[in-house]
């Protein structure tokens, strides 16, 4: 379902010799690989041999990193640098790799991904959060950071400088992402898409203290309640985040009685269950999936034993309907890789993922009397997750529209990816985590 508030590098990567075959979530990735850069490994069942966890301990700050960790990745800075093209604007249109300080991978990941929300890029180009919101610390990490990332005049040390500054501020605000240990990059993702929102929220009239949506009563038809609702909402939130990523998501509960009643949703995200016993469909022994298959498992209609009915005041009899009413400029989604069984243990779904490169059409899954702006979506955004519960890495995959080419990130690493090769990892991948759509 939407959330509020709550990965793939075989096919794309260097080949490496180490000895060591895993990585920690968010280990220290930064060796250059002594192969072709250009080489695509499409061995999808044996992704992870072909990496190594370096021997960097978990708890790096800016004072003992390592030499030959600082040495790798400031090579790798400078070789990015000098495919600048001197001729252009002093702002490059393709973000430069980032470091990794430490267990960062899943922070990275993310950063690219936004970094490259054109949207977002623009207004931090711009300068505008600064004019608008005095007090904004960590949205002025995060700006400062994304134009530093895009800089061609930029040194190592400055960006090093700006990365940490950025990973300080994010400390200081949650004690999760507080040090150098690992973390889940969705979480990573919507504990930063809150706190800048929070930051930069423009509503003329904020409501500190949670209150009921209760619209008009001389309201029946539910497309003016959906409207009462925007503008309900807009009171307690409008900001750069909430424009750009936040989609409206309607509740249809149904009782046998016939009473209908509906609740509504603002969520940044789409966060989608992996329907793995539905699918008929097998992938290297594994059910095969499809973005559409999980679509359809989050509108289905399920039975909420614990709600009251209104009317005819019994529990347990109503059915509730999820479904799309506004859809957002950017689609977030994510995919619920991590779970409990029935014994509460966690696991790790490692089930192959189709997904559309463009064209992706949310028609199906938005509410019928729906008359809020629609179109289709085009991919601009992968984070993949690689590994286990125990260790794992992410890495991101963007697709530069200026440039009209895929780039794989590995933290400070990044390399171009054919067309062909990134359409055949959208067929039957196993790493996609999170993905990153805009509406055309």
């Amino acid at each position: 379902m939407y959330t509020t508030s709550n990965q793939s590098y075989g096919q794309f990567a260097h080949v490496s010799t180490a000895k060591n075959n895993y990585f920690s979530h968010g280990s220290d990735s930064t060796e250059l690989y002594k192969s072709n850069p250009q080489k695509i490994i499409s061995q999808q069942n044996n992704n992870e041999k072909y990496f190594s966890k370096l021997d960097y301990g978990t708890s790096l700050n800016h004072f003992d990193l390592k030499n030959n960790q600082k040495y790798t990745q400031k090579s790798e800075f400078n070789r990015q640098l000098e495919s600048y093209n001197e001729n252009i604007s002093t702002i490059d249109t393709e973000s430069l790799g980032l470091p990794n300080i430490g267990n960062s991978c899943y922070m990275n990941s993310i950063l690219q991904c936004l970094f490259n929300t054109k949207k977002l890029f623009e207004y931090f180009i711009n300068g505008t959060n600064l004019i608008e919101s005095p007090n904004s610390y960590l949205t002025e990490e995060f700006g400062k950071l994304l134009t530093t990332t895009f800089s061609k005049s930029i040194t190592y040390d400055n960006l090093l400088d700006a990365i940490y500054r950025f990973k300080e501020s994010i400390g200081e605000l949650s004690l999760t992402f507080t040090g150098y240990s690992q973390n889940d990059a969705h979480e990573f993702l919507q504990f930063l898409l809150d706190k800048i929102n929070k930051e930069l929220n423009q509503a003329k009239n904020i409501i500190e203290k949670y209150s009921e949506f209760k619209p008009s009563s001389s309201i029946i038809l539910l497309d003016k309640i959906a409207e009462e609702w925007k503008l309900f909402s807009m009171k307690r939130e409008n900001s750069i985040i909430t424009n750009t990523f936040q989609g409206h998501l309607i509740n249809e509960i149904v009782c046998s009685c016939k009473n209908k009643s509906y609740t509504f949703e603002n969520p940044l995200d789409l966060s989608l269950d992996l329907p793995i016993y539905k699918s008929s469909h097998s992938y290297g022994g594994k059910i095969l999936l499809s973005l559409s298959e999980c679509l359809n498992e989050f509108i289905k209609e399920v039975s909420i034993p614990e709600y009251i009915c209104s009317k005819c005041k019994q529990k347990g009899k109503s059915k509730k309907k999820a479904m799309i009413w506004k859809q957002p400029q950017i689609l977030i989604i994510h995919f619920k890789r991590f779970i409990s069984d029935k014994y509460g243990r966690l696991e790790v779904l490692k089930n192959p993922i189709s997904f559309p490169l463009s064209g992706l059409d949310l028609q199906t899954y938005t509410h019928r009397d729906s008359k809020e702006q629609r179109g289709k979506y085009k991919l601009y955004g992968i984070i993949n997750h690689y590994g286990n519960l125990e260790s794992g890495h992410y890495t991101s995959i963007i697709y530069n529209e200026e440039k009209d080419k895929w780039i794989q990130y590995n933290d400070s690493i990044k390399d171009q990816i054919e067309k062909r090769d990134i359409q055949e990892f959208s067929q039957n991948s196993s790493e996609p985590y999170l993905l990153f759509y805009k509406r055309v």
